[in-house]
């Protein structure tokens, strides 16, 4: 299966956060993703420059980019031939290239893709494609995440998630061998470069099927809870770099992170490698009525929306409660 979406939005829509997580997660999920940039957006160093910078004309500039994407289709068409398992097509576009796919005789007649997602609820994005979803705006970045997934999901024919919920899961307990068995997995090595009651940033370097990915991220708090406002990918010069000016009583810390597909819901377990007795994990709710954790994963105790911060800190917090009988085992 082959899908194709549109996903279209200017300066702090949150665009690239939502494509970086969009592709982990469905590359976990066994769907390859594909994402192809925005072509004014390469040529101009994201637009730190003009295109009379460099002695082109309007004319001769629209002109190469409508060549670009062109020959990004004509090699788009020759890799997906080859393809057999399921593929996402990402086509990140700004106001600038809606603008010109808008205008161009030829490239306004592409309907090649399943759904638009304007990230720019208001229309001040303009994007007039066919088949367009807008999405409103909102308070929080999770809530476009949230919503944008649901649209792929519902693309895919897979369930929609209603929300996530966390649960504190005893590993004595739980059956090791078969969540290994059963899941995929991935190494994260997490560095907070800084933190106070306000912000929070933080480094991440993950590790799947031998390859590094770095990764940039930032979360504000607000009345004690946190939130993502950005997230990116960075290159190994740059994490080397940032990893130099940390606080350093601020501890590099390694988990590793289990992907399950389990009775048609997605969840991970968060094995951490300096808590043996305690992980963390979180599941996807498709159904308020039948939350379905297997029976091999031991849960003590869901985690409550107002605790709802750090998950190292959580296991922490309440598995120790857990070896002073506090909390009561449900599973």
């Amino acid at each position: 299966m082959i899908k194709k979406i549109i996903i279209s939005g200017g300066s702090n829509s949150g665009k690239t956060t939502i494509i970086e997580k969009i592709k982990r997660l469905y590359e976990i999920q066994g769907i390859k993703v594909i994402i192809i940039e925005d072509s004014i957006e390469e040529l101009l160093n994201n637009n730190n420059i003009e295109y009379t910078d460099y002695g082109y004309s309007l004319e001769a500039f629209t002109n190469l980019v409508i060549e670009k994407e062109k020959q990004k289709e004509q090699l788009l068409d020759k890799y997906l031939k080859t393809q057999k398992r399921d593929v996402l097509v990402i086509y990140s576009r700004g106001p600038k290239l809606n603008s010109i796919y808008r205008n161009s005789k030829e490239l306004s007649k592409r309907t090649d893709y399943d759904i638009a997602i304007n990230l720019l609820g208001d229309k001040s994005n303009n994007t007039n494609y066919e088949r367009t979803i807008d999405i409103l705006p909102k308070e929080h970045l999770e809530e476009k995440i949230h919503e944008v997934f649901n649209i792929i999901n519902r693309l895919f024919g897979k369930d929609e998630v209603i929300r996530q919920e966390k649960y504190i899961v005893d590993l004595t307990k739980s059956r090791i061998g078969e969540i290994a068995a059963k899941s995929r997995f991935v190494k994260m090595e997490q560095t907070c470069l800084y933190t106070d009651d306000c912000k929070e940033i933080r480094l991440r370097r993950i590790t799947i099927n031998g390859v590094y990915y770095y990764i940039y991220t930032e979360y504000k708090y607000v009345d004690g809870k946190r939130y993502l406002t950005l997230e990116k990918s960075i290159s190994e010069k740059e994490y080397r770099l940032l990893l130099k000016l940390r606080n350093k009583e601020l501890q590099t810390m390694t988990k590793y992170r289990h992907y399950i597909f389990d009775k048609g819901t997605w969840m991970y377990v968060d094995f951490f490698e300096d808590k043996k007795e305690t992980g963390m994990l979180e599941i996807n709710v498709i159904n308020e009525d039948d939350i379905q954790i297997p029976d091999y994963i031991k849960v003590i105790d869901r985690v409550k929306e107002e605790d709802n911060k750090n998950n190292r800190k959580l296991t922490f917090k309440m598995g120790d409660n857990h070896d002073n009988n506090i909390y009561r085992s449900n599973a």
